[in-house]
């Protein structure tokens, strides 16, 4: 099945170097139709990548167990080339599993943010919930191939696209329909932001 590309961005305070210490912890919470991918998680800083400095924690390590990920800066202050104001961003890929929702209700995939909010390390914040629905959808195509007469493509046609046929005439969409291999179930994903 599909992979789902994913961005969390995260921008630090503007007097971050003032702090003595600055935790930074990035709270996902996907759908069972998700499947995260740990060993595609990459974080930058201000466009660089950066390897250490985070830890990505999952299972029995989550600070809320309702969480399928979180990605934890113990102190955003020693990052690799931040300064005050810096953005974090952190891309990674979950994929689109057996359990995925086909149709409107989607995927969803929420994340919030927890951090320091003032000097004293106990006082935290907490953003808003932001949720993603990745929406995937399943096509049934049914293949006519020129040897089967009109007769047959008429019916498909007016079956399938409430297409009426008059005196005999075949829409363009023929020449659609016969190039489609025959009994292909398709998915197709998007991605509401």
């Amino acid at each position: 099945l599909d992979m789902v590309d994913f961005r969390i961005k995260a921008t630090l305070p503007e007097d971050l170097l003032a702090y003595e210490s600055y935790e930074l912890t990035l709270h996902d919470t996907q759908s069972a139709g998700l499947t995260f991918a740990p060993s595609t998680v990459k974080v930058y800083v201000d466009g660089n990548l950066i390897t250490e400095g985070y830890e990505v924690i999952q299972g029995k390590g989550l600070a809320h167990n309702t969480c399928t990920f979180e990605v934890k800066f113990a102190d955003a202050t020693e990052l690799t080339g931040v300064k005050n104001g810096s953005v974090i961003e952190v891309m990674y890929q979950s994929q689109l599993n057996e359990g995925a929702v086909i149709g409107s209700a989607g995927n969803p995939n929420t994340v919030y943010g927890e951090y320091s909010n003032s000097y004293y390390p106990s006082d935290k914040g907490r953003t808003p919930d932001d949720t993603v629905i990745v929406f995937t959808y399943k096509v049934n195509v049914d293949k006519v191939t020129k040897n089967e007469q009109d007769e047959n493509l008429k019916n498909i046609l007016q079956s399938k696209s409430n297409i009426k046929i008059i005196d005999d005439y075949i829409p363009e969409i023929q020449e659609v329909v016969m190039t489609i291999n025959a009994g292909v179930d398709e998915t197709r994903t998007y991605i509401d932001e």
